[in-house]
């Protein structure tokens, strides 16, 4: 049967998608590196819907959500976060996918398969609200507290080794920053009276909430987020 017009005729999806980053609260300082994404990875599998907020087999351009959490492949690419693979992406999360991506397909598939954009690995999420969902415990490299900001509570730690961190703080506490101890009676003052660089300043104690900051402290060195 002869083709058609109609039947050339490829329908593009040509209006973007509101870039949804609700799960994003706050961006701590430049936390944002450059990766290069296998962008063939995100297509298949189970999660396939939840990674695009703009896909249907008509269009030739779709979005990817920003938010989606991101491993690196043993290829060196970065594709999905994914428990069950075996390539590499099943061993922690990297970090976030910053912004929503642009993907051009054509006939033979994706356009442009490798492309490099940022993946946010310090911030303040609402885990609740991510693109896909993660399983407690999970690895997650970087700087990432959690906050469910319409339900309340306390912050949690999700970076470092082994996933979440038992130390917890209040969103308030985040944003009015802890009171810096006193130095200890054996450190050295200099001429202006202020503690020399060198000094030794040991953890507060006893005040409950600075015993939750040097635990938040000790979970950021374990995770190589700050010097040990």
């Amino acid at each position: 049967m002869a083709e058609t017009a109609n039947n050339l005729v490829q329908y593009e999806n040509s209006a973007a998608p509101a870039d949804k980053q609700d799960w994003l609260l706050n961006r701590i300082t430049d936390g944002i590196q450059e990766a290069t994404f296998d962008v063939n990875l995100f297509l298949g599998g189970d999660n396939e819907s939840l990674y695009w907020a703009s896909l249907t087999d008509t269009d030739t351009v779709g979005w990817l959500r920003s938010g989606i959490p991101v491993a690196r492949a043993d290829s060196g690419y970065y594709g999905p976060y994914d428990p069950n693979a075996t390539d590499g992406r099943q061993n922690g999360v990297a970090g976030f996918l910053e912004s929503q991506l642009k993907v051009e397909f054509g006939r033979k598939g994706v356009k442009q398969p490798i492309v490099t954009t940022g993946v946010r690995y310090m911030a303040v999420i609402n885990k609740r609200k991510l693109p896909v969902t993660l399983a407690d415990g999970t690895s997650i490299a970087g700087l990432i507290l959690d906050y469910d900001k319409e339900a309340g509570g306390a912050v949690t730690v999700l970076s470092g080794q082994g996933g979440a961190s038992t130390a917890s703080v209040t969103w308030d506490q985040v944003q009015d920053k802890p009171t810096i101890p006193a130095a200890a009676s054996n450190a050295t003052a200099s001429k202006a009276g202020l503690v020399k660089m060198g000094a030794k300043v040991d953890d507060a104690t006893s005040d409950t909430l600075l015993t939750q900051f040097n635990a938040l402290l000790a979970s950021l060195r374990a995770s190589g987020a700050l010097a040990k």
